[in-house]
């Protein structure tokens, strides 16, 4: 199997989409299939994504794109956030990816192409490439639901902009052959309030955990980690949205009622400062500590480390987000705390899988809950050690590079054959291009 996958965010650019995207390649990579890389870099950065292009097992290319200078414009930012891509640098950016995406399929003859968001605008070089090759099977990849103001409350925006942002991506999904997401929660939103069926078009698909270095639970690093032995441990940026007074609250009870078993809550990463203010106001510093940003590797090794993990979600009916910490939490086996919304991905999987706890961001629920984990049942979580020393839970199954792989390639199989059916033509029907067109 040949795939081009077309991103905007991947190394040397840093965060979650970023590595997210690099742990997919590289473990579709492992698991036989020949992919193509076309992603974005700053402008500055080219020398250096040069060096680093021909680094990996992968065939990648970089196209460098400019960052747009601050603005006081309203109208500007507006536009902007809007994500339509009608800017002179995003168009730039646009046609020279396309170019690059149309050479390599003239060059290695990829049997299907991914478009991956964020951003959003990126998936406007999957209908440039379907203009020049219709029988090329063309999926897109959406990380998050979009519009993101049109969710319900608390996401929801009132905004012109949104009409605006749902056309677009309205569009996207009636051209793409395929719409791939974590979830399912997200396709079926995406579905009913952009007016697009993907009957027989839609396939959900993982995020892909990171297998931290093997690391005893609660252990202290020799490079100065904090001891994180009776600590409820949250890796990754922390948002007010995530973090409710009945959560603290539960933290700080427990604590105090159990010293010797809990300790409190340690956050590894970007705290909002509503947070900071949050735990001042309820006067519990000495129950929560803040680490700071660490390097991915070590944020890895403190969650394998951990007693327990906590995944803190924005209070809602329905949870249409599946967490790529989640999936870190999983394949690294330690219990999970999550505080969660009644309907979302997270509990179904925890309640068809196991591996930890899920509540609501109900106090009394949480510090049971906590209770449960660090006091009366914390022998039930000590789950026993693989080879490698990390604890072996069917939770982790889902989550494993090897896994997301399989899933990826079952999917891609499937809208391969699928297209070929329905164009009715050779073998290799991406070949043909559209009437009108000249052969370079």
């Amino acid at each position: 199997m040949r795939v081009l996958i077309v991103c905007r965010l991947f190394p040397l650019m840093t965060g979650t989409r970023a590595l997210q995207m690099s742990k997919v390649v590289q473990a579709l990579h492992e698991h036989g299939v020949d992919v193509h890389v076309i992603s974005g870099v700053e402008k500055d950065r080219m020398s250096e994504a040069e060096r680093c292009r021909n680094s990996g097992h992968y065939h990648l290319e970089y196209v460098p794109y400019l960052t747009p200078s601050p603005t006081s414009s309203l109208l500007a930012r507006a536009a902007s956030r809007a994500g339509l891509a009608k800017s002179s640098m995003k168009s730039q950016y646009i046609a020279k990816v396309a170019e690059l995406a149309k050479k390599t399929i003239e060059n290695h003859s990829p049997d299907v192409v991914l478009t991956v968001s964020t951003p959003v605008f990126l998936h406007r070089v999957g209908h440039e490439v379907k203009k020049e090759f219709p029988g090329l099977p063309w999926a897109a990849f959406y990380s998050d639901p979009r519009p993101l103001g049109m969710l319900p409350k608390p996401f929801r925006r009132r905004s012109p902009l949104n009409y605006f942002q749902a056309r677009l991506n309205r569009g996207i999904l009636r051209g793409a052959d395929a719409a791939l997401a974590p979830n399912k929660y997200m396709l079926d939103w995406m579905e009913e309030n952009l007016g697009v069926s993907l009957a027989g078009r839609r396939y959900v698909v993982p995020h892909c955990g990171y297998v931290a270095a093997d690391c005893e639970s609660g252990a202290t690093a020799a490079s100065g980690w904090p001891d994180l032995r009776n600590w409820l441990l949250h890796v990754g940026s922390l948002w007010k949205g995530q973090v409710s007074p009945d959560l603290l609250k539960a933290v700080k009870n427990v604590a105090r009622k159990y010293p010797d078993d809990f300790k409190g809550l340690m956050c590894v990463g970007k705290v909002a400062r509503e947070v900071g203010r949050l735990v001042r106001s309820l006067e519990m510093d000495r129950y929560v500590k803040m680490v700071g940003v660490v390097s991915p590797e070590e944020a890895g090794s403190m969650v394998a480390a951990a007693d327990v993990n906590l995944l803190a979600d924005t209070p809602a009916r329905v949870g249409y987000f599946l967490h790529s910490k989640f999936a870190d939490y999983a394949v690294n086996g330690r219990p999970i705390l999550a505080v969660i919304p009644r309907q979302c991905p997270m509990r179904d999987y925890l309640e068809l899988l196991g591996g930890g706890i899920a509540v609501m961001h109900r106090q009394a629920e949480i510090e049971r809950a906590l209770e449960e984990l660090f006091v009366d049942k914390k022998d039930r979580w000590a789950a026993e050690p693989d080879a490698s020393g990390r604890a072996d839970t069917e939770l982790a199954e889902p989550f494993l590079p090897e896994s997301v792989a399989r899933t990826y390639l079952e999917a891609f199989e499937r809208i391969v054959e699928t297209k070929r059916q329905q164009s009715n033509s050779a073998p290799s029907p991406h070949l043909l291009r559209s009437p009108g067109v000249p052969r370079l």
